[in-house]
């Protein structure tokens, strides 16, 4: 279309302007087929004016349909262009809301205390000898925390030792660290669970097979204000280095607003595993949202992104279902 405007106000060429309705209406029909648009632009200049292709007046007729199609051709590409930057965009935008964010944990001082008091329990329990050598599973970690090492034969316990934190983890206020070894404090949780330890003794074994995980439901209830939701699990002891909240969008069956999905492991009392993914039943604030370990439960903040009231925490699925869809 602009190349229109530049045939209309081209003086160069006073043949133009008789022509201009029906080259324009030519483009109308033909601008999205360059090679039609030549054919036709070329049958109507020979029938109606031969002399656009004689002499000196070649080189014009040459030039006013090679401009016209440089202009049709570079509006196709910004077209083609503007297309393709559109489906990356869209691309990215989808890679975005489908990736989940881990939720930040903090642990309340009682809960910590709790934490405490049930790992010296543990410790106590375990026998100074470690158990029978011949009742171990191969391939069973050392229970102390902050040992990697597992178990491979009676010869593990020489080849290398135990360097693990008596401690229990502390998270407070962003911070990530050990009760026993404060002085290294980090923000990320993959390098808190990379801090050494700072105790040395003898591996530990357990000859219960802690592979099979325990599985125990457990009960859960929300109550929302204003523009925050509050989804309590009443699970004690949970451990905050082996559970994990996470929350992401997905685009709806019916393509309509995006879906918002709540996931959590949770590990509690030392043995036992409670695992649920929920589609939530409104738009949260991903960002703001946050979970609390409490002494008797744990609860999941959540931030409305809008001020709907919701008449259910929303819908329990099978992550499977979700991956397939």
């Amino acid at each position: 279309r602009s190349g229109r405007s530049g045939m209309a106000s081209d003086s160069a060429n006073p043949h133009r302007g008789a022509h201009d309705g029906a080259i324009a209406s030519l483009l109308d029909k033909h601008e999205s087929r360059v090679d039609l648009l030549l054919d036709s632009m070329l049958t109507y200049l020979k029938k109606t004016q031969p002399s656009y292709f004689e002499g000196e007046e070649e080189s014009l007729a040459s030039r006013t349909i090679a401009d016209v199609l440089k202009r049709v051709s570079s509006d196709a590409a910004s077209e083609s262009t503007a297309s393709e930057e559109n489906r990356l965009a869209a691309s990215l935008a989808i890679s975005e809301m489908t990736t989940p964010k881990e939720l930040k944990v903090t642990v309340s001082p009682s809960a910590q205390q709790a934490l405490e008091r049930a790992a010296a329990k543990k410790a106590e329990q375990i026998a100074s000898p470690g158990a029978s050598e011949t009742d171990i599973p191969l391939g069973t970690k050392c229970s102390h925390n902050g040992c990697e090492v597992c178990y491979a034969g009676p010869s593990t316990y020489e080849a290398s030792a135990c360097v693990y934190h008596t401690g229990t983890p502390v998270f407070h206020e962003g911070l990530k660290f050990w009760s026993c070894c404060n002085k290294v404090k980090v923000t990320d949780f993959g390098d808190f669970l990379n801090i050494k330890g700072c105790c040395t003794g003898r591996h530990e074994f357990s000859t219960k097979d802690e592979t099979m995980a325990q599985k125990r439901e457990c009960r859960t209830d929300f109550f929302q204000q204003g523009t925050t939701v509050s989804f309590n699990i009443y699970a004690k002891l949970g451990d905050p280095t082996k559970c994990s909240f996470t929350l992401r969008r997905r685009p709806s069956d019916g393509g309509g607003e995006p879906e918002y999905v709540l996931s959590f492991h949770v590990h509690f009392e030392g043995e036992y595993d409670f695992k649920r993914t929920i589609v939530l039943a409104g738009p949260v604030d991903i960002d703001t949202c946050l979970v609390d370990i409490l002494q008797p439960k744990i609860e999941i903040k959540l931030k409305k992104a809008d001020g709907r009231g919701w008449n259910s925490i929303g819908e329990v699925v099978e992550e499977d279902d979700l991956e397939m869809d």
